[in-house]
Parts: C-alpha cells; structure tokens; sequence
C-alpha cells in the first residue's frame, strides 16, 4: 500500500485494475480494526485497459470508515460497489453511521469538499455525483466518464 501511494500516485492517471487493487487491500486492512462489523466490496466488469485518477475514489471508502465504523461501533456497515461498464465506472459506497449530534459537530468534510473539487478539475462534464446523509446512513453514488 505504502509503495502505491508513494510510487503510482504520482502519474496523473493510472490503470484501473491497480486503484482496485489498492482499494482491496485497504478494506482488509480496515476488516482487522473492525471485526464485529458487516463490510464487502463488489467489482464487476472489464477493467482492462481502463485508467484513472489515482485516489479518486479514496476518500469517499475512508470516510465510510472514518464516519461509518469508526462511530457506529454497534454493528457498523459498509458497502462498496464498482462496476465499470464500456468506458463509464459506476462507483456506490453506502455506510451506516450514528445518531449523534456531539459527534456531528466535530465533522469539518474537508475531504469530501476536496474530493468533489477534485472531480470536477480532473473529470469537468464526465462526472455524476450524488450525495446522501440521512439520520443513520450515508451514501455516496459516482459515475465517471474514463
């Protein structure tokens, strides 16, 4: 993990199949920290070939983790799915989080302000992003044009 984001992060696009595998071993890593919790990643379709921005798809996983498992240490859920299909990934990340107004105060969503501002200077007009935060699930749904 520490080469990819030290070595392949530094292009400005690079194969898909290697963002995937990243985002792999990061939830297996995260599945150690939370053991009790009902976590899964679902990859489909044809990833030959396809390139991407790397990280791009990062901070909408981590914060899954960060606001989702992390807070709801009752029985947390995340699910991740990434489907590409001809030349369009299609990317939902959908976590359970808590109630709780003491924590809500504390979020600042930086990253999810600099991952929006990241899609739109390198994917302008070949990206749909559609955010939802409701009282107990939060849930992310992206399509890029690659």
């Amino acid at each position: 993990m520490l080469s990819y984001i030290t070595y392949d992060c530094s292009a400005e696009k690079i194969p898909l199949s290697k963002e995937i595998e990243f985002i792999n071993s990061y939830i297996e890593l995260q599945k150690l920290r939370y053991d009790a919790s009902n976590i899964s990643m679902k990859v489909s379709g044809n990833m030959n070939s396809k390139k991407i921005a790397p990280m791009i798809l990062h901070t909408f996983i981590d914060n899954s983790f960060k606001h989702g498992a992390e807070q709801d240490m009752g029985n947390p859920r995340i699910k991740i799915v990434i489907t590409i299909y001809n030349n369009l990934l299609f990317f939902s990340a959908i976590n359970s989080k808590r109630k709780d107004d003491e924590y809500k105060e504390k979020v600042t969503g930086i990253g999810l302000k600099n991952a929006v501002k990241r899609l739109e200077l390198i994917y302008p007009d070949r990206h749909d992003l559609v955010i939802n935060n409701s009282e107990n699930r939060f849930s992310v749904f992206l399509k890029i044009e690659l």
